[in-house]
Order: C-alpha cells, then sequence, then structure tokens
C-alpha cells in the first residue's frame, strides 16, 4: 500500500468468506519530527520545560475526527512515557519534561499511539541552565508563533 492512501478492510473468520460491510482505513507515511521548539532542548533535573514537536506530513485522512483517538499522544524520554498535548490540526505534540536524578542527555520519541513511535530521536539534555527565568514559579508553555 502507498501512503496516504484509504482503503476498506473486512474481516473473516475462515479466510474464504469477508463481511460485507468495512471499516475505513487510512495508511499514512511513518512518523517523523520536522522541528522541535527550543532547537536545542536543555531542561533542568526538576523538569517541568514544555518541548514541542511538529510532525512532518498530515498524518491523517479526509474526515478524521481527532475526538476519535483514544489514546493519548505521548513523549518517551528515555524510557519514561510522559502523555501529551497533541494538536491535530496543526500536527503538533507538546510533552512536558519529567524529572531526572542526574545530568545527563536523554534521547526523546515521540507516538501518537504508545504503540508506533518515531525512529529518529531528539536529544535532550538535562542539568543545565533552565528555559525559563530564575524564580518564575512554573516554566512558560510554548505557543505557536
Amino acid at each position: 500500500m502507498k501512503d496516504n492512501e484509504d482503503v476498506t478492510v473486512r474481516v473473516s473468520l475462515d479466510g474464504l468468506l469477508y463481511s460485507v460491510t468495512g471499516a475505513p482505513f487510512h495508511y499514512h507515511a511513518p512518523l517523523s519530527v520536522n522541528d522541535v521548539k527550543p532547537a536545542s532542548p536543555r531542561v533542568p533535573l526538576e523538569g517541568g520545560s514544555a518541548i514541542r514537536f511538529t510532525l512532518g506530513h498530515y498524518l491523517f485522512g479526509p474526515g478524521f475526527d481527532p475526538s476519535s483517538v483514544t489514546v493519548p499522544a505521548s513523549c518517551y524520554f528515555g524510557e519514561k512515557r510522559v502523555d501529551g498535548e497533541f494538536d491535530a490540526m496543526k500536527s503538533q505534540l507538546t510533552c512536558i519534561a519529567p524529572s531526572r536524578d542526574e545530568a545527563d542527555s536523554v534521547e526523546v520519541r515521540v507516538s501518537l499511539d504508545g504503540q508506533v513511535y518515531t525512529k529518529e530521536a531528539v536529544l535532550v539534555r538535562y542539568g543545565h541552565a533552565p528555559l525559563y527565568k530564575a524564580g518564575a514559579s512554573t516554566p512558560p508553555l510554548l505557543t505557536s508563533t
């Protein structure tokens, strides 16, 4: 099948007889990240900084209803999964970085279904200068420009 192709899926219990009606299914290109804000994410050990990923390709076919998604989009900071907020109209996923015990770098991958995630990773550095001014009670959330 080709990327961005719509097909109808029919079910069979014996491989010979198939359901008369089917369910629509939309093939899409593999999930990829086109942009990250901030561009070189640096996070304090306490975490709490928002990181926004703009995903490549428009992921959904015509008539897609974002409210039909039942598994939250997520970011994997190494092995730690964090739920994110997905804006389907902009193809953007925002996640709040979790805390870490020591300063290091961690690979971050994103997923829209909790099963398939990006092959390429974004490197996030922990333990460096925070992304918000000292004394601020909470980090700013990223907004689109």
